[in-house]
């Protein structure tokens, strides 16, 4: 049901924001969004069948959440260096999942949802940039590894402690 919840949720945020953003016709939104959903559907059944796989996935994805965060730590402004972080820390954290499996899970979901929690209470407090608003300055020069917020680093502070401390209990 996990995976099913997941795999809706990405591909239709990614589907309905960018193929379909310029579509008025409400017709067609409904039917992608169940095409989607029975797609969802169809791959966290076989999740469930291939838990290990779908572990796997649910790593690489959290895999890609790490690698935003250490691309925008870095300032990381190279185009080509950005997705190799991203896609590195992806098959890293796939593999890694596979091996130790339960271990990876309690990590991964503690990761999430600790920079799920700080994120949220980042769009009241304030002062957090986004991940990809911020790597777009860092490419374009507007942004330079001493002019970065420093408010992002107390953020990522919060995001590391809550993350060990959720992991440990």
């Amino acid at each position: 049901m996990t995976g099913t919840f997941a795999i809706l949720i990405i591909a239709a945020s990614l589907f309905i924001n960018y193929a379909l953003a310029k579509v008025d016709n409400q017709a067609i939104l409904w039917v992608s969004f169940g095409v989607i959903l029975l797609v969802a559907a169809g791959c966290g059944a076989l999740l469930v069948k291939f838990r290990k796989y779908g572990v796997g996935l649910f790593a690489a994805w959290g895999g890609v959440m790490l690698g935003f965060l250490v691309t925008t730590t870095f300032a990381i402004a190279n185009v080509y260096a950005y997705y190799a972080v991203l896609i590195a820390a992806a098959i890293f954290m796939f593999f890694v999942a596979i091996k130790i499996e339960k271990t990876v899970v309690i990590i991964l979901t503690a990761f999430i949802g600790s920079y799920a929690l700080i994120r949220g209470i980042s769009l009241y407090a304030g002062h957090y940039p986004s991940e990809t608003e911020l790597h777009n300055e860092l490419e374009s020069g507007v942004v330079t590894w001493k002019t970065m917020p420093k408010a992002y680093y107390a953020y990522l502070a919060g995001i590391l402690i809550l993350t060990i401390v959720s992991t440990i209990f």
